[in-house]
């Protein structure tokens, strides 16, 4: 039935109307509380516009943006969003790509080793991008990720070192 719904839900999303923005972000937030890991499937669809929200000026956005992937991924764990964060470490805002490393964190973190085996090879590239970029923040993520990173795959981390 959301699915049926996602038109609706991702324009209310992108409006200029700040309340009505703000409340369907909280809307995806309840969403996948009670959900929980069945909201990973509803990821895909509402995650590409939550983070076009993160490039927006207005702070207001960007952190009721940043606020939803986070409560969302600690919800459902979110490990099928890996390639989309990945792909916004190229994104030229800032913002933008501090909130994928952030949510980079947390889907480490909220999921076992065996959930992100599939995706070992992308953590291992955003890890490789987001240590060289040009914001300091970016780039101090970069570290926690790649903690995180460590504890689950350790026999891998000789990578980085060679």
């Amino acid at each position: 039935m959301i699915k049926k719904l996602k038109g609706g839900i991702n324009s209310c999303l992108t409006t200029e109307r700040t309340r009505l923005a703000r409340t369907t972000l909280l809307f995806i937030q309840e969403l996948s509380t009670c959900l929980g890991d069945g909201f990973d499937q509803l990821a895909d669809i509402f995650f590409p516009t939550i983070i076009k929200l993160t490039t927006r000026a207005n702070k207001v956005y960007v952190s009721s943006a940043s606020q939803t992937l986070k409560i969302c991924i600690e919800n459902s764990g979110a490990s099928s969003t890996i390639p989309l964060f990945l792909e916004q470490l190229k994104n030229p805002s800032k913002t933008a790509r501090i909130a994928s490393v952030e949510a980079l964190v947390l889907i480490l973190s909220n999921n076992t080793p065996q959930d992100l085996e599939q995706f070992v090879d992308l953590i291992e590239n955003a890890i490789s991008t987001a240590v060289v970029d040009s914001s300091v923040e970016v780039r101090d993520l970069a570290r926690q990720v790649f903690e995180q990173y460590r504890v689950s795959f350790e026999q891998r981390t000789e990578k980085f070192w060679v």
